[in-house]
């Protein structure tokens, strides 16, 4: 569930209020995960998974953060660029390789080699679909949609705008941007990683309660809370080492 796409930037230092900062609690099927929204950030927390990822709006970049690890991994559309072409560039190396071979044997290794070739599996285009059914948790309603990767419902997320969630309006519009971005890195990242936006919502939507059948979670939630957000949870903690993101090579 954790995948590309909740994040914020964690802050040393004391603690900071901030205009207009909000903190949503889910229950997890008895673990309470949490997505934190202040200062142009978002951070989503999966108890289950511990670990967290986070969304820096200021730097247009995505955090992924191991505390078992410390480590973290940064996403920004540069970074998946600069993937995309050493990929293209190993695929090319490779077709030329292969076609020095004999038709039967091309197959072949073709055939051997399968989806473990760089950017070999078709993208996945994950996608939300209403189901025109409604449902509610905290007292707030919420509208039900499908997450469909190509043709498959992998999940549902009951999604309410955040403005109906009492979100004050600069964490929405951060909401917002959030979003936008998470969808555009998980189609460029689609080759090496997957990163399904869509279960975080879309234009500006939130779950309100998300089901995952195929790994039993289901997670409603069970308040929102508008107060100050320490800012020690806005940034990654002093000696973390960062992870950096490579091509999947042969």
């Amino acid at each position: 569930m954790i995948r590309m796409m909740l994040s914020c930037v964690l802050m040393i230092g004391l603690p900071l209020v901030a205009a207009g900062d909000t903190t949503l609690n889910y229950d997890d099927g008895g673990h309470t995960t949490r997505l934190l929204i202040a200062d142009g950030k978002v951070r989503f927390d999966d108890a289950r998974e511990k670990n967290w990822m986070l969304f820096d709006g200021s730097r247009r970049t995505m955090i992924l953060v191991d505390p078992e690890k410390r480590q973290f991994t940064e996403m920004d559309e540069a970074t998946l660029e600069s993937l995309h072409a050493t990929v293209d560039a190993v695929m090319t190396r490779m077709e030329t390789e292969l076609a020095r071979l004999p038709p039967e044997m091309q197959a072949q290794m073709r055939q051997m080699m399968g989806n473990s070739l760089p950017g070999g599996g078709a993208a996945r285009r994950v996608r939300l679909e209403s189901t025109g059914r409604v449902d509610e948790a905290a007292g707030h309603r919420c509208d039900i949609s499908r997450v469909m990767v190509d043709d498959r419902v992998e999940s549902e997320v009951c999604l309410a705008p955040a403005s109906e969630l009492g979100l004050p309006a600069p964490d929405a519009a951060v909401v917002a941007d959030w979003q936008s971005f998470a969808r555009s890195l998980a189609e460029k990242a689609s080759r090496f990683v997957s990163l399904d936006a869509a279960v975080f919502g879309d234009g500006g939507q939130l779950p309100v309660i998300y089901d995952h059948p195929g790994s039993g979670r289901r997670g409603v939630l069970t308040g929102v809370g508008l107060g100050p957000v320490d800012a020690a949870l806005l940034q990654v903690p002093d000696g973390y080492s960062e992870n950096r993101m490579e091509a999947p090579l042969p």
